[in-house]
C-alpha cells in the first residue's frame, strides 16, 4: 500500500469536491495550476476538465540552480513520479510544466494530445529519454521541448537530437542549449 502524504490527499480531495478552481484564461481554455504544493500523487479527477489548455506541476517563478542542483527552501516541490493515463483526456492541453519533479516517463497515449506546443521536463533526473523519444517523436506541433539534467548521458545528446529533429522545435539538453 502506498503513503500518501496529508497535503497530497488533502489536495486530492479538494480538488474532486470541486472546492479548488482552475484558473480560467477565456471562456474556452482551463489552467491546471498545482505548483509547489508538495504533490507526489495525481488522481484521475485532476484530468476531468477536457477544456484544460495548460498543466503547470512545476515551481512557481525561479529556481536558483547551481552546479550540483537547485534550492527548494524558497517553496514546497512537488515530488510526482508517476503520470496517469488519465492525462491523455486533456485533448486541448498545449503547454506541460512538469519540471522539478521525479517523473520517470510518459504514457504511450500521452503521443495523441497532438496540440501541446511545449514541455518542460527540466530536473526530471529519472526521466528516461530514450524511452519516451517515440512519444515525443508524434507530438507534431511541439516547438519547445526542456530535457535539461534529465537521464541521459552526454554521448547521447546528438541521438536524441537527430531523433527529435522537427523544423521548428527549441530543444534545451545542455547548458550549451541554454546560452551558459
Amino acid at each position: 500500500m502506498q503513503k500518501y502524504s496529508f497535503l497530497a490527499v488533502l489536495i486530492v480531495f479538494v480538488y474532486s469536491c470541486g472546492l479548488y478552481k482552475e484558473k480560467s484564461t477565456s471562456n474556452e481554455s482551463v489552467i491546471i495550476d498545482l505548483r509547489q504544493l508538495g504533490i507526489t500523487y495525481l488522481a484521475d479527477s485532476v484530468f476531468e476538465n477536457d477544456r484544460a489548455t495548460h498543466l503547470l506541476l512545476g515551481p512557481k517563478g525561479y529556481v536558483l540552480v547551481g552546479q550540483y542542483g537547485y534550492n527548494d527552501e524558497f517553496g514546497n516541490f512537488n515530488q510526482i513520479h508517476h503520470l496517469p493515463d488519465a492525462i491523455c483526456s486533456l485533448s486541448k492541453l498545449q503547454v506541460v510544466d512538469l519540471s522539478f519533479n521525479d517523473i520517470e516517463s510518459l504514457p504511450v497515449c500521452f503521443s495523441m494530445l497532438n496540440n501541446i506546443t511545449s514541455i518542460n521536463l527540466t530536473f526530471n533526473r529519472r526521466f528516461n529519454v530514450r524511452k519516451a523519444i517515440p512519444i515525443l517523436k508524434r507530438l507534431k506541433n511541439l516547438k519547445n521541448l526542456s530535457l535539461y539534467k534529465c537521464h541521459f548521458s552526454l554521448d547521447d545528446t546528438t541521438w536524441i537530437r537527430e531523433q527529435l529533429m522537427q523544423p521548428n522545435l527549441k530543444l534545451l539538453l545542455t547548458d550549451a542549449d541554454s546560452g551558459r
